[in-house]
């Protein structure tokens, strides 16, 4: 089972979480239908070329006439579910376990084998590098992209994090997601990307006084190598 996609590239940006959002949300309307940019999306949504948190996505969604909802602990009978009521997901995860390393990827589809073998889920990555459909198992992506992950050394309580996108109002609430998490999230990515845009302007001044060039921290689009 495959929805129907069309690759968007987040390019240079932080974006990763609107470029998905507008692969999901042009499947969602269909081809005949004006299509949804990433450019659209970030507009009110994503500040200082910030990562986006899932509840500014969801948002996003809403005013586009899309319906989105956050939740934790995904398992593979409630993603299958998803994408058999033709609903796609994004999922939320970190690529090292922390802040730095968090991307979201469209999930659109999944073959299961008829050995017994993992379920094979298909995703969609944005990055610049990865803009291409991607095969990957099941239990492989968990063990390997969705793990618990920290924000500057702090627990989220987030795991197998999904939103999941519809074009009517029949999504289950929002689930196993701790309090206040998502709009906590939104303030430590602003926070970061400040961190990194002052690392970059200091790092002249660090040259002329002999330390070393610092770098901001890349466009989190490293994707799923």
């Amino acid at each position: 089972m495959e929805l129907p996609i069309q690759p968007i590239c987040q390019g240079q940006t932080n974006g990763c979480g609107t470029a998905a959002l507008a692969m999901a949300l042009n499947c969602l309307a269909g081809t005949a239908a004006p299509q949804i940019t990433q450019a659209m999306l970030d507009r009110g949504h994503r500040e200082m070329d910030s990562f986006c948190a899932p509840h500014m996505l969801i948002r996003a969604a809403r005013k586009h006439g899309f319906q989105g909802q956050l939740y934790n602990r995904a398992t593979l009978s409630e993603i299958i579910a998803h994408l058999d009521a033709q609903r796609p997901l994004l999922s939320l995860h970190s690529t090292n376990g922390t802040i730095t390393g968090l991307h979201y990827v469209l999930v659109a589809g999944y073959q299961k084998s008829e050995t017994g073998a993992d379920t094979q889920l298909i995703l969609w990555d944005p990055a610049p590098r990865c803009n291409q459909r991607k095969v990957i198992g099941y239990q492989e992506f968990v063990k390997r992209f969705w793990q618990p992950f920290t924000v500057f050394g702090i627990p989220t309580g987030l795991e197998r994090t999904m939103i999941v996108l519809s074009r009517i109002g029949n999504l289950p609430p929002i689930r196993d997601v701790p309090r206040n998490v998502p709009r906590a999230l939104h303030a430590a990515f602003q926070l970061n990307r400040l961190l990194n845009t002052l690392s970059v302007i200091l790092a002249p001044l660090k040259k002329i006084g002999g330390g070393s060039n610092a770098r901001g921290t890349p466009p989190d689009g490293t994707g799923l190598q």
